[in-house]
C-alpha cells in the first residue's frame, strides 16, 4: 500500500525510510513518531473499524494503539515493518475492547446479511475443526497459516486419509480476526462434496446428532443434502459415488461405505450468467452438463474429481463479498498438473482479455496462480510439489503438528503466541 510522503522523507512504502523514523524515534525524537502516526493513522484506522464498526471508538482504540506504540518502542526489533507491528497492538486492542462490552456487541445481523447465520455460532477455529473432522469425519491434512495479510490465519486442509487430489477442502477460521462475509452473487454459494449413492439417510442422522439441520433435494438426477457449516457457509453432499471408498478416512467415526468420497465440485450465483459461461467454455474449455431451471452445469477438464460447476442465474439477491471473511467462500482451486500447464492457461486466458492474473505465487506445498473470473469467483491454478504434505511432515502424521510457513520462520513465537488454542488431540 502506498502511503502520502511527509516532506524531506521518503515514501511509506519505503522501509529504509521507516526504519530511519523509527531510529530517530527511539532516540527521543517526537517529531519522527509524530511523522509514524500521520502516516499510518488512517491505515490503522481502516484495521479497527472492521472489528469495532463505530467511528468513535475505533478513533480510541487508534489513539491508545499508538500510545502503546510509543511506550513499547524499544521492543521493536524490526523484525517485520512498523506498520505490522502496529497493527497487530490494534488489532489485540480491538479484540480486547470487544470481549469488554461482550460478544452481543461484535456481531451486527446488519453486516452479516439475510442469507447467513448470526456469528456468534462460531466462536474459533475449533468449531471449523470439529465441523470438518467430527461430524463430516475428515482428516486435517494440514495445520498451517495463510500466506496472505497482516496477521497470522490459521490455514487448516482436511481430506481422505491420503490427502488425494479432488478431496481436499481448506479453512481460513476468521472469527478470531472479527471479519465477516456477505453471501451473495457473483461469487461461488455452495460447496458440494461427493458420498456414496445411498448413504443420504445417514448423513441426515448423523448431521442432526451433531446439531445440524439439512434438506434432502434432487439436481441434476442426483440425491442431494443440504445443510450449512457453523458460520453459515453452505455445503451439499452428492450421492454420486465418485471416488474410491478404499482411501476413505474412518479415523473420523465414518465407516468407508458412507464416507465423504471427495469434492463434487461447486455452485457458483450470477446476477447475469453469460460472461461466466462464456469464461467456461472459452477460457477452459469446459463440456455442457445440462441445464435445470435457472441452473446450468459444466464440467471442467477430462479427469479427476470435483470438476462440476453450478451457474446459477440470480438477479435479486445483492453482491457478495470478496475479501477473506467468515461465512464465505475464498476461492475454488484447481490441479493443472504442472508449470508449463500453468503458464500456458494463464496466457490463454490473458490472451481472451481476462488478464487478473497473478503471477505464479509460492504456497509451500505447490504453486498457484489466481484468476478473478467474469462470475465474481475467485479460481486459483495450482501444481504440486513432488512432497506435496510430506514436504514437512511424514505421511502417518499429517496435520498433528502445527507447521510455520517458511516465510514467517523468522516470526515463529509470535505466531503460536497470536492464534487461539487449537485443541486436536495431538500437538498443535
Amino acid at each position: 500500500m502506498t502511503h502520502k510522503a511527509e516532506p524531506t522523507i521518503a515514501c511509506g512504502s519505503d522501509r529504509a525510510g521507516e526504519r530511519t523514523l523509527v531510529v530517530a524515534a527511539k532516540n527521543g525524537d517526537a517529531q519522527a513518531f509524530e511523522t509514524l502516526f500521520k502516516r499510518y493513522r488512517r491505515k490503522t484506522l481502516a484495521v479497527v473499524l472492521r472489528y469495532t464498526r463505530v467511528v468513535e471508538d475505533a478513533e480510541d482504540i487508534v489513539q491508545q494503539s499508538f500510545y502503546k506504540a510509543f511506550v513499547h518502542l524499544s521492543q521493536f526489533q524490526g523484525e517485520s515493518s512498523f506498520s505490522t507491528w502496529l497493527t497487530r497492538i490494534a488489532i489485540n486492542e480491538a479484540l480486547m475492547f470487544l470481549r469488554r462490552i461482550g460478544a452481543v456487541r461484535e456481531i451486527s445481523i446488519d453486516i452479516i446479511g439475510d442469507d447467513t447465520v448470526a456469528l456468534q455460532r462460531v466462536i474459533s477455529g475449533q468449531d471449523d475443526y470439529d465441523f470438518h473432522t467430527k461430524t463430516l469425519g475428515l482428516r486435517c491434512i494440514k495445520k498451517t497459516a495463510l500466506y496472505d495479510g497482516e496477521v497470522p490465519i490459521y490455514h487448516l486442509y482436511y481430506g481422505n486419509a491420503h490427502g488425494d487430489g479432488g478431496t481436499i477442502l481448506t479453512a481460513f477460521p476468521m472469527r478470531q480476526q472479527g471479519v465477516a462475509g456477505r453471501l451473495g452473487t457473483n461469487q461461488i454459494s455452495r460447496m458440494n462434496l461427493s458420498v456414496p449413492a445411498g448413504s443420504l439417510g445417514f448423513w441426515a442422522d448423523r448431521l442432526r446428532e451433531h446439531g445440524f439441520e439439512s434438506q434432502e433435494v434432487e439436481g441434476y438426477g442426483l440425491e442431494r443434502l443440504h445443510f450449512n457449516h457453523p458460520c453459515g457457509l453452505p455445503y451439499g453432499l452428492i450421492a454420486d459415488g465418485d471416488g474410491d471408498p478404499a482411501r476413505s478416512w474412518e479415523a473420523g467415526g465414518v465407516s468407508a461405505e458412507r464416507a465423504i468420497l471427495g469434492t463434487h465440485g461447486i455452485t457458483v450465483k450470477v446476477a447475469y450468467p453469460d460472461e461466466a459461461i462464456r469464461y467456461l467454455r472459452k477460457g477452459l474449455d469446459a463440456q455442457d452438463g445440462g441445464s435445470e431451471g435457472v441452473s446450468q452445469r459444466f464440467v471442467v477438464g477430462t479427469t479427476g474429481r470435483g470438476r462440476n460447476v453450478e451457474i446459477v442465474e440470480d438477479k435479486d439477491s445483492p453482491p457478495g463479498t470478496w475479501f477473506f471473511g467468515e461465512g464465505t467462500v475464498h476461492h475454488c482451486a484447481w490441479d493443472i498438473g504442472e508449470s508449463e500447464s500453468q503458464m500456458e492457461l494463464k496466457g490463454w486466458l490473458e490472451g481472451l482479455g481476462y488478464t487478473d492474473c497473478t503471477e505464479p505465487k509460492d504456497r509451500g506445498y505447490f504453486v498457484s496462480v489466481y484468476n478473478r473470473t467474469p462470475a465474481g469467483a475467485l479460481f486459483e491454478y495450482a501444481w504440486s510439489k513432488p512432497e506435496l504434505w510430506t514436504i514437512d511432515e511424514d505421511a502417518e502424521h499429517l496435520g498433528e503438528a502445527f507447521q510455520i510457513p517458511p516465510p514467517f520462520m523468522h516470526q515463529k513465537d509470535f505466531i503460536m503466541n497470536y492464534l487461539e488454542p487449537l485443541e486436536t488431540g495431538v500437538a498443535v
